[in-house]
């Protein structure tokens, strides 16, 4: 007959043997802890290597040169092509924009603008030398990038250029004359154009010929330079004839040369002749009506600004019948228009508000014949 210690010791021999069942051995625990704890390391190792290769990526630009020396150019050659190489050493994508040059004789072609990671790139320059000039240049070129360290980069460009065998200055001429200038130097308006010879054989210059409001004067001249050499510099004066009437002009000077790649030179000369007739204001600018059905009042006034000029209008007119003119002279060099100015159908009717524009043309005869407007905007 089992007594009760036999029935107690048989319970705790099924709670020994399930909590034996229950609880790992030591070995089992020592490696699943290692591999949590593995685990969590490279976690967080990976997390820290992500933002250290974010943090640490940019690029590197790298120049093969910053600085180039073309040597001599020829003014009458062809135009020359420059490649300058381009590295990113970074892990990021290198990105470059032009900005500009301090000569217009240089371009950009072309120009690598994303250079990624490790690769080459090049920038491509075409330099004009018939634009540059005699003499020593020295010439700047900036471009931009994302390189935190190089946000700008300068890279300069020097050459020389051998004087043209035929060198003519200006090309061409732009001048503005008012109308009391062209009386007070009777017409003259000398505008000086000079061709320098270097040229092994001697320029000759011949059949020289104008357009018809323009005289010249030719002069063929030897200077004589130090150290024996000589200079051959050849000269037209140009003289605007006093008959230009008021506006804008084209005039022009051709002549013919003994040099096979000049064999005919034309110098432009462009320009204009300002009137001393002064329209004041231009543009009279009508923002509302006023509620009374009333037209407004403009005062527009046209004055000679010679002392010993005259004004003779001839006519002023305006094609809308909402507008009309009258001249009130003041003495002989000013007259004052006043313009009265009514409110135009369209101004009431309803919609959305539109710009509605008018002129009034005035004809003068004296001192200059000329049309001048004043444009009306309400």
């Amino acid at each position: 007959m089992p007594t009760v210690f036999n029935k107690l010791s048989k319970k705790g021999k099924k709670f020994t043997e399930s909590m034996q069942m229950e609880i790992p051995p030591i070995e089992d625990v020592n490696r699943s802890r290692n591999s949590h704890f593995f685990i969590l390391c490279f976690t967080i190792l990976t997390f820290f290597n992500s933002i250290a290769d974010k943090v640490q990526a940019k690029p590197m630009i790298k120049l093969e040169k910053r600085s180039f020396d073309l040597g001599k150019l020829d003014p009458d050659g062809k135009i020359n092509e420059l490649h300058i190489a381009v590295a990113n050493m970074g892990t990021d994508t290198l990105e470059i924009d032009f900005v500009g040059s301090s000569c217009g004789c240089i371009t950009v072609e072309s120009i690598d603008q994303k250079i990624y990671p490790g690769k080459n790139g090049r920038i491509l320059l075409a330099i004009d030398p018939s634009k540059i000039g005699h003499g020593y240049k020295q010439q700047k070129l900036l471009f931009t990038t994302n390189d935190p360290n190089e946000k700008q980069v300068m890279i300069g460009v020097h050459y020389r250029t051998k004087l043209a065998e035929v060198a003519i200055s200006p090309t061409a001429i732009n001048v503005e004359l008012s109308k009391e200038e062209m009386v007070r130097s009777k017409g003259l308006s000398r505008n000086t154009i000079t061709v320098v010879d270097s040229w092994i054989n001697r320029l000759e210059i011949s059949d020289i010929r104008t357009s018809s409001h323009l005289t010249t004067s030719f002069y063929d001249i030897l200077y004589r330079c130090p150290k024996g050499m000589e200079a051959h510099v050849l000269r037209f004066d140009t003289q605007l004839s006093r008959d230009l009437p008021v506006g804008s002009f084209n005039e022009w000077i051709s002549f013919s040369t003994n040099h096979p790649k000049y064999p005919t030179m034309m110098v432009p000369l462009n320009g204009q002749v300002v009137s001393s007739i002064k329209v004041k204001p231009k543009i009279l600018i009508i923002h509302a009506f006023p509620e009374k059905q009333t037209p407004l009042i403009k005062t527009v006034t046209i004055e000679v600004s010679r002392n010993d000029e005259t004004l003779e209008i001839q006519d002023v007119r305006c094609s809308d019948t909402w507008i009309k003119v009258e001249q009130i002279p003041i003495d002989e060099r000013k007259v004052s228009l006043s313009i009265s100015i009514e409110q135009p159908t369209i101004y009431l009717s309803k919609g959305p508000p539109k710009i509605i524009k008018s002129i009034v043309l005035i004809k003068i005869k004296e001192p200059d014949l000329v049309e001048e407007t004043v444009q009306i905007l309400i």
